[in-house]
């Protein structure tokens, strides 16, 4: 009976170069780009809006991530 084994190691690497995401999570600060905002061109009243998007400009995502896996093949 010929039965083999094998570990497999991996690793994967995000961000490595520590570039900045611009943009994150926070997409839903712009809206739907093929849908024009009803108060373009108008003025809002009042001071700050409150909103749960994160801002545009954050960078939310650490600047570099590691993973490591390791498959025991029977």
């Amino acid at each position: 009976k010929n039965e083999t084994r094998n570990i497999i190691l991996r690793l994967e690497g995000f961000n490595i170069f520590n570039h900045a995401n611009m943009l994150g999570r926070g997409v839903t600060t712009y809206g739907d780009a093929t849908t024009p905002a009803t108060t373009f061109g108008q003025f809002v009243g009042g001071v700050g809006t409150a909103t749960n998007a994160i801002p545009a400009f954050a960078n939310i995502d650490p600047p570099r991530m590691f993973q490591l896996q390791a498959r025991f093949v029977f």
